[in-house]
C-alpha cells in the first residue's frame, strides 16, 4: 500500500504535520492487523517531493521515522504525476496476487483534473485499487470520485484534526475488517512542536480566550490544547516571537504577559484555569492591548502586534467591545478572530476585527478548533506586516493656505490634489501615477455614508476616495486593491479581476495566454483569458520572469493573492474636521462611532493614527 500525500501550499506546514501522524498512527494499526504488509509514502506538490520506498513490518521503526522526517513540500498540486509515481513504485515490487493499493489524501482540487483522472484509470488498468480521501472544503467530489476505484472508496473528512480515525475505519473497510473494534491496543504517535520556518520574525502575539460558562471546562481544555499548539509552532525567543494569553469571562480570569521563554509560554498555557462567568470580551481585548504595549515588560515597538481572538458567542456589551478594537486598532494591533459553533454572530465577528474579513475563521465545533488556529498562525507568520507600518512628519505653511504631508510608508495608498490639499507618498511598492483630480472630480463621486467613491480612468486595480468637509470641499485620496484584484464601481470594492468589465485593461489588445508581471509582488502575474486579466501566482520560492514564467527564486517570499494579502483596501474611517486627534468609524448596526487617536494625529491617507 503505498500513500500518496498532498504537500501543496493549501495544505499548510501543521496540517502536513497532521497528515504525518495520521500515516504513522494508521501504518501502525495496519500492520499489526496485516503484519505481512509492505507500506511506502510518496508526498507530491509541485510534482513528487520525496519517496520512502516499499518497507516490511520488520523495518517499523525506520519507517515511522522516515515519515517523522518527512519535510513539508510546500507548491502546487500535481496529483497526476504523484499517482503514476506510487504506480510505478508498486509494479517495480511486485508480490504475485498480494492486493496493491494506492491511497491519495488531498485538500483540493489538482492542477490538472484530466491528467488526474487519466493517471487513477492507468493504476486501475493495472489492477490497482486506489482510495481518495478530501480533507476540507476545497475538494472537487467529482475529481474524487475519478480518482477512487469506486463509489465506496471517495470520502470526505471536515478537517486534518479528525483525518486518523476516519481514514483507519475506511481502510479497515476496505480490507474487509474493523481496526475501531478488534485490533490490539497502539500507542498513538505524537510528533513534538515544530517550529514554522516563517513564524521566526520578530511579533508580539497574544491569545485572548473565550473562558464563560457557556464554554464548559472540557471545551476550555480543547482551547487549551489548540492555543498551546499554536503558540509553540512560534519561534519564541528574545529577537523573533513573544507569546501571551488572557482568559476572560465576566472579567479577565488568568493569562500571562507576553514572553519570549518557550518554556514558561508552554507551561503558562497549561497552568490556565477555567472559571466561568458572563462573556464581556471587551475585558479580555482591554487587558490584552494593556499587556501588549506593556512598557515595564520589555515593549517592542519595532515588532508587529497580534492579537488573536477566540470567541464562542456573542459579548454582553457590544459597543463596549467595539471600543476596544478600535483601541487596539489605534495602538497598530492586528486582530484576528476565531468564531466556535455557530453561536458567533456574523456581526460579532465584524466588532472583533474592524471588518476586515480575511482576519476571521470560524470552527462549527471545538473539535476544529485546532485546525483553524493553526491557519490563523500560518496567516500571521506569512503576512508582511511591514506594508502597513509607516511613520509621517507634517509641516504647516501660512502662505498660500495649504498643508503638505510626507509620509515615508510601504502602503499603496497615493492621495490625489485637490484645492487645498497636496499630499506625496513614497512607497516601496511601486504604484502608478495620480490621475489629475480637483473639487469637480469628487463631485462626480458615488457617495455611500459620506464619503465619495471614483474609478480611477488609468488604473483597473486603482480607485479614489473623497471625503467631504463641513464646507462641501473635498479631500481626494487614491488607493490602490490588493494583489490580483481590480476595482469594482458598481460594487464599491475591490473585486475578483473576473468579475470586473475594466475598459483599459491591457488584455483587451493580447492573445489568450499572454502574460504580464505583477508590479506588487515578484511571485504574481497576469495571464490573458478571453480579452480579460486573470491573477496567477507562482509558488513560494518562485519568481515571475517574463518569458520564462516561473523559476526558482529562493529570495521570492512576497505575499501573493487575497489569501494571503489583505482584500479590502477600503478606509472605513472618516476624519473629524473639529479635531485632528479624532475619526469616525463606521461600525454597523451603530452607524458612524467615533473615537481617538492614543498617540498622535488622524492621517486619512494611511487610514491610521500616526
Amino acid at each position: 500500500m503505498v500513500f500518496v500525500l498532498d504537500g501543496s501550499n493549501s495544505v499548510n506546514i501543521f496540517n502536513f504535520r497532521d497528515l504525518l501522524v495520521t500515516v504513522t498512527s494508521t501504518s501502525a494499526t495496519f500492520w499489526t492487523r496485516f503484519p505481512q504488509s509492505r507500506l511506502a509514502v510518496i508526498t507530491y506538490a509541485t510534482g513528487v517531493f520525496e519517496t520512502i520506498p516499499i518497507t516490511d513490518r520488520n523495518n517499523q521503526d525506520g519507517f515511522t521515522s522516515a515519515v517523522n522526517n518527512l519535510e513539508y513540500p510546500d507548491g502546487g498540486t500535481t496529483t497526476a504525476e504523484a499517482i503514476i509515481a506510487a504506480t510505478n513504485l508498486l509494479l517495480a515490487n511486485p508480490r504475485g496476487t498480494i492486493p496493491r493499493v494506492i491511497v491519495v489524501i488531498t485538500d483540493g482540487q489538482s492542477d490538472n483534473t484530466s491528467s488526474t483522472i487519466s493517471a487513477a484509470l492507468a493504476a486501475k488498468n493495472e489492477n490497482m485499487t486506489l482510495f481518495a480521501m478530501g480533507v476540507g472544503p476545497l475538494i472537487d467530489t467529482d475529481e474524487l470520485n475519478g480518482i477512487a476505484s469506486a463509489d465506496g472508496l471517495a470520502t470526505t473528512v471536515a478537517d486534518f484534526t479528525v483525518l486518523s480515525q476516519q481514514l483507519i475505519n475506511r481502510i479497515g473497510e476496505l480490507c474487509g475488517t474493523s481496526f475501531t473494534t478488534a485490533a490490539p491496543p497502539v500507542t498513538t504517535v505524537t510528533l513534538p512542536p515544530v517550529v514554522n520556518p516563517e513564524c521566526n520574525k520578530p511579533v508580539d502575539v497574544i491569545f485572548v480566550v473565550d473562558g464563560s460558562s457557556a464554554v464548559g471546562s472540557s471545551n476550555f481544555q480543547t482551547l487549551k490544547n489548540a492555543v498551546r499548539r499554536a503558540a509553540l509552532y512560534y519561534d519564541i525567543g528574545p529577537a523573533s516571537a513573544r507569546v501571551g494569553v488572557v482568559t476572560y469571562a465576566t472579567t479577565v480570569t488568568g493569562g500571562f504577559l507576553p514572553t519570549s521563554d518557550r518554556n514558561a509560554v508552554d507551561q503558562g498555557i497549561q497552568n490556565l484555569q477555567f472559571v466561568g462567568g458572563s462573556r464581556e470580551t471587551s475585558s479580555g481585548l482591554e487587558r490584552a492591548l494593556r499587556d501588549i504595549v506593556n512598557i515595564t515588560n520589555g515593549f517592542r515597538p519595532e515588532a508587529p502586534k497580534v492579537v488573536v481572538a477566540i470567541i464562542a458567542g456573542n459579548s454582553d456589551n457590544p459597543p463596549r467591545t467595539v471600543q476596544w478594537v478600535l483601541n487596539l486598532r489605534q495602538a497598530g494591533v492586528y486582530v484576528y478572530a476565531l468564531a466556535v459553533t455557530n453561536n458567533v454572530s456574523a456581526l460579532e465577528m465584524n466588532y472583533t476585527t474592524n471588518n476586515a474579513i480575511t482576519q476571521q475563521y470560524r470552527a462549527t465545533d471545538y473539535l476544529f478548533v485546532r485546525g483553524q488556529l493553526d491557519n490563523i498562525v500560518r496567516m500571521i507568520c506569512a503576512r508582511d506586516f511591514s506594508t502597513t507600518t509607516s511613520t509621517t512628519t507634517t509641516t504647516t505653511t501660512t502662505s498660500p493656505s495649504t498643508t503638505t504631508t510626507t509620509p515615508t510608508t510601504t502602503t499603496t495608498a497615493t492621495p490625489v490634489r485637490d484645492s487645498t490639499t497636496t499630499t506625496t507618498t513614497t512607497s516601496t511598492t511601486a504604484a502608478p501615477p495620480s490621475p489629475p483630480a480637483d473639487n469637480s472630480s469628487c463631485s462626480d463621486s458615488r457617495k455611500v455614508l459620506d464619503i465619495g467613491f471614483l474609478y480611477d480612468p488609468r488604473d483597473c486595480a486603482a480607485f479614489i476616495q473623497c471625503y467631504f468637509r463641513p464646507d462641501n470641499s473635498a479631500v481626494a485620496v487614491r488607493r490602490t486593491c490588493p494583489v490580483g484584484q481590480f476595482w469594482n464601481q458598481a460594487r464599491l470594492r475591490c473585486d475578483e479581476a473576473c468579475n470586473v468589465d475594466c475598459p483599459e485593461d491591457p488584455c483587451k489588445n493580447l492573445p489568450n495566454s499572454a502574460q504580464r508581471a505583477m508590479n506588487e509582488t515578484c511571485r504574481g502575474y497576469w495571464e490573458c483569458i478571453d480579452g480579460g486579466s486573470r491573477p496567477r501566482c507562482c509558488a513560494s520560492g518562485h519568481s515571475y520572469v517574463r518569458g520564462r514564467g516561473c523559476v526558482e527564486d529562493c529570495t521570492c517570499k512576497d505575499p501573493c493573492g487575497p489569501s494571503e494579502c489583505k482584500t479590502s483596501a477600503v478606509c472605513d474611517l472618516k476624519p473629524d474636521w473639529t479635531d485632528s486627534t479624532k475619526f469616525d468609524m463606521m461600525t454597523p448596526p451603530f452607524g458612524w462611532v467615533s473615537s481617538r487617536c492614543l498617540t498622535g494625529q488622524f492621517n486619512i491617507t494611511t487610514c491610521s493614527c500616526q
